[in-house]
């Protein structure tokens, strides 16, 4: 195993968890190749310290604590490479209030309700982009 890609690995996962494509990506782009690559991966995968279900699940927490819903980051951790089983995994057991946090994001981005049709279809444009399926987005303009 090829040492000096072991410590790029555990600098980076020192840092904060990576999902496993997230953490071969880097590891590329500091051009190394895919033969010392993989026995890394291994190596930490085995010893726990890249975890994708550790990572699913704060990475849930982090993005739904920045105002973003749960299809938006849905989407994300899709790119990231997570498995969609690891991923209704996290959201099944965050306990996150999405009605609670859409408010909060309408709070922090709009200081007051909107006064005309326009300004109203402009926030629900923007809530629907940060990730809030349409129906909560109608739910909290009743």
């Amino acid at each position: 195993m090829n040492k000096d890609v072991l410590n790029a690995a555990l600098r980076l996962l020192g840092r904060r968890d990576h999902s496993e494509k997230e953490l071969v990506n880097k590891l590329r782009q500091r051009k190394f190749n895919s033969a010392d690559i993989s026995p890394v991966i291994e190596h930490c995968l085995s010893e726990g310290w890249l975890d994708e279900a550790r990572f699913c699940e704060s990475y849930c927490r982090r993005r739904s604590d920045a105002g973003y819903g749960p299809q938006r980051i849905r989407a994300e951790l899709s790119e990231r490479g997570i498995d969609s089983y690891l991923i209704e995994q996290a959201f099944a057991n965050n306990g996150i209030d999405w009605q609670q946090a859409l408010i909060q994001c309408a709070e922090r981005r709009f200081s007051a309700a909107p006064k005309s049709h326009e300004e109203r279809a402009k926030q629900i444009r923007f809530l629907i982009y940060r990730g809030f399926s349409y129906d909560q987005v109608q739910n909290m303009y009743k």
